[in-house]
């Protein structure tokens, strides 16, 4: 009678347990969480940092004000007839606008719903040449009539064409953005997810290696890839050592000259 007992208490626990592992996924099969990239734009004196961005559908953007701009303040606005501004988003995307921001960090964000160029302006500033376009995955609708369709002469002169936005400029763009979203989030108390996006930009830049056309590999026809990979992983560090918030504004800072000077360089020599 007890082996009958023990018997079956054990064929029961065997199930039990075979049960568990049929339930529980081995962790090498688990796959990792995708990490969205984050595109921060600065509002700064008369200007957005950057001006241009490539983003895919149903993606991001924040506006962060970093600069005052004295007691006017800067905003970020789509070229739309509720501004009394020529159509220069797509014909039935909701036209985006933060109002004017006066505090410091003060931001607004908007995500791209519809395929197409967004063109926009700071409502106190565009007389000064500070718009910005947005290209959500493909350049179509009334963003790519000409610039002189409804846009500032000093507008004109400021926007990034669309061959910048598509080509090398705007992959400088779009990671000048990402490592203003580092500082960005930060800020707020999300270090995790600020470590996360500089891992994802640390990818990006470092799967360029030996890619012909790549953002890599350009940097490094200007001879300044080596002195950025080394500024991604000071950062790296900083944020590993819980840096102050100062730190990390000064090692991004300085990660930023580096790609701008690299495509001055860069925009030089095609000339």
């Amino acid at each position: 009678m007890r082996l009958c007992f023990f018997s079956a208490f054990v064929i029961v626990t065997l199930a039990v347990m075979a049960v568990g592992l049929l339930r529980t996924k081995p962790v090498a099969d688990r796959q990792p969480s995708v990490v969205a990239p984050v595109y921060v734009v600065e509002m700064r004196d008369n200007y957005f940092d950057p001006p241009g961005l490539l983003v895919q559908l149903n993606e991001s953007v924040t506006w962060v004000l970093s600069e005052v701009g004295g007691s006017s303040g800067h905003s970020a606005t789509a070229y739309h007839p509720s501004q009394d501004k020529e159509l220069r988003i797509p014909e039935q995307a909701q036209p985006f606008n933060s109002n004017v921001f006066k505090r410091l960090n003060n931001r607004y964000t908007f995500k791209f719903p519809m395929i197409g160029v967004y063109d926009y302006f700071c409502i106190p500033h565009e007389d000064v040449g500070m718009v910005g376009r947005v290209i959500v995955q493909e350049a179509i609708g009334p963003g790519t009539q000409p610039l002189d369709k409804g846009i500032s002469p000093a507008g004109q002169s400021m926007m990034p064409t669309i061959e910048e936005i598509l080509g090398l400029n705007g992959k400088i763009f779009n990671f000048l953005a990402g490592l203003n979203s580092i500082p960005f989030l930060a800020q707020q108390g999300r270090r995790d997810q600020a470590t996360a996006q500089l891992k994802l930009l640390q990818q990006e830049w470092l799967s360029g290696t030996n890619k012909s056309g790549s953002l890599y590999e350009s940097v490094k026809t200007v001879e300044l890839s080596e002195d950025f990979s080394k500024q991604l992983l000071v950062t790296e560090e900083a944020l590993a050592k819980n840096s102050a918030l100062a730190v990390l504004q000064e090692l991004i800072q300085k990660a930023k000259e580096i790609l701008n000077k690299a495509m001055s360089k860069l925009n030089q020599k095609e000339l």
